[in-house]
């Protein structure tokens, strides 16, 4: 028999250089268990390493929801103490910073609810793909617990400080046309469309320069952080492209006016 726990995962698929991220916890909208939390972080440096994935793509079970953020009846027996709270926190900010420290880019396909830390690992994602029914919210106020500061500093840099304001102070609801107008949504798509939409941008990915992609997500980081330690790894990767097979792959295939054939190496 199929316990509560075996439905509460995060599982992975890998077809041709596409792996695609399914959060799946159908009794409670995809909410996080601790145990799943920990799968996202095991789950993304294993893509990470898998050197057939070029492009992740990470989305809900159904249609109801992207998730709805932690399993808040699990607070009372994982976050009683203080020793607990910094384990379970811990945990939580390497899940939610998975899909920005890895190497390959990642399109968050998102549908229906996006709350709390379901927001937050949408908004480590290089790419955020949402239907029109899409709902956003970071209730943390209504909760009454610490919002951690890396989630803080994702939240202005990518939508600025009012913005993050007006998203977190009082918690409220908003809908994907004005996380669009803030510019956390990237691509708004019709209801239902997110994840083929998703598919079809990481289609195109896929197809694109491995290295220099892996080279531009992070130089991106770099300059949107401005944090000057991660300029001379970003510049490593920049120098390694113009010696790479990929370099002369695709000059060739311009002057030839054919689709380049990119390896990665």
């Amino acid at each position: 028999m199929r316990t509560e726990d075996d439905e509460a995962s995060i599982t992975s698929t890998v077809v041709g250089h596409i792996a695609t991220v399914t959060i799946s916890n159908s009794q409670r909208r995809n909410a996080f268990t601790f145990r799943m939390l920990a799968q996202i972080s095991e789950v993304f440096q294993q893509l990470d390493q898998a050197p057939e994935v070029r492009v992740i793509v990470i989305e809900g079970a159904g249609d109801a929801a992207f998730a709805v953020g932690d399993d808040i009846s699990e607070f009372a027996s994982l976050r009683s103490t203080t020793a607990d709270e910094a384990r379970y926190m811990e945990c939580a900010l390497a899940a939610f910073n998975a899909p920005a420290t890895c190497s390959k880019p990642v399109i968050a396909a998102i549908s229906g609810y996006c709350l709390g830390g379901g927001m937050q690992l949408a908004a480590a994602c290089d790419i955020r793909i949402c239907g029109e029914d899409a709902r956003f919210a970071v209730p943390a106020s209504k909760l009454g617990v610490g919002y951690p500061m890396e989630g803080i500093a994702r939240f202005v840099n990518l939508v600025g400080a009012a913005n993050t304001s007006r998203i977190l102070l009082a918690g409220d609801m908003f809908d994907s046309a004005e996380m669009a107008r803030a510019g956390f949504v990237t691509e708004l798509v019709p209801a239902g469309q997110a994840k083929p939409a998703a598919r079809a941008y990481a289609a195109n990915l896929a197809e694109r320069a491995p290295l220099t992609v892996r080279a531009l997500k992070r130089s991106i980081a770099a300059c949107a952080s401005g944090d000057a330690d991660q300029l001379s790894p970003a510049l490593a990767l920049i120098e390694q492209c113009p010696r790479s097979a990929d370099f002369i792959e695709g000059r060739n295939a311009f002057m030839q006016k054919r689709k380049a054939a990119f390896t990665g190496s």
